[in-house]
Formats: structure tokens, sequence, C-alpha cells
């Protein structure tokens, strides 16, 4: 029973997945493509049941809610900021110094776009608890069956 149950949660947080790239996208926050190509789906069993995550980089939150100044004494980030930023103006066909603008990110931080990932995920935790429900009373339903034809 476990075994379905499991197929329906990661076909459904399969969904969630395509759903935040595409909320990802429509909001401009996909130049390059490697931060959406970076987000996958995980679903593991635990002793209470299976848990089902959308793993990303460490700073995919920032797209959607923005980071403040960078606190003196913070490690590098790999690759660095300033590198990061060259790529995405590459992407995007802009023209200037990925320096400048790595600057006034560590001096000032950086506001964010709200719904970037939040609108991928509106309504989806209804319909993955939808599909388990289903899925599970269909299970056990078949269950109850097999016993009582023995």
């Amino acid at each position: 029973m476990i075994d379905k149950i499991k197929q329906v949660l990661t076909k459904q947080m399969s969904i969630v997945l395509v759903d935040v790239r595409k909320s990802l996208k429509d909001k401009g926050r996909e130049a390059t493509g490697k931060t959406t190509r970076a987000l996958r789906v995980v679903v593991t069993e635990t002793p209470t049941g299976l848990n089902g995550s959308l793993l990303g980089p460490a700073y995919i939150q920032a797209l959607e809610d923005g980071r403040g100044p960078t606190r003196a004494g913070a490690p590098r980030g790999n690759p660095p900021l300033v590198q990061a930023i060259a790529e995405w103006m590459k992407a995007k066909g802009i023209v200037g110094s990925p320096w400048a603008i790595a600057k006034k990110i560590h001096e000032k931080g950086y506001k964010g776009k709200p719904g970037a990932i939040s609108d991928g995920l509106k309504g989806k935790e209804e319909s993955i608890k939808r599909e388990i429900t289903l899925a599970a009373s269909v299970e056990v339903n078949s269950a109850v069956k097999g016993i009582m034809n023995k």
C-alpha cells in the first residue's frame, strides 16, 4: 500500500516542481535556467509516513523574499556573486559591470520578487492531500475486499 501512495506523492510533487519552474520563469527569474534545473523532488519514507520535498539551491528563497546586505565576515558564495551576476547579465543580454551590481547587492541587499516561488505552490497542499487520501482509500478498500473474500 505504501508503494502506491509513494507513487502518488511523487507524481504530485513532480507537478509542484513543474509549476514552481513555470512561476519562476513567468516572474522573470529564469535567465540561464541553472536555478530551475537545480530544483528536484525527493520523496522519503520515515517512521511516521512519507515526506515529499522540493529542494533547490540555498539562495532560491532570496529570489522571492530578497536578502539583506552581506554581513562582515560572511563566507564567499560558490560561485561568487559577481560571477553569478556576470552569467545572468550574459543570458539576459545586459551590458554593464557585474562588479558594480554585486557591490550594490552586498551593500544594500536585494528586494526579491514576491510570488516567484509561492505562486507555483498555491493550492498544491490541498491537491496533494486529496490525491493521497483517494489513493489510500482505494488501497484500503482493495485490502478489505481481499480479506472479506478469503
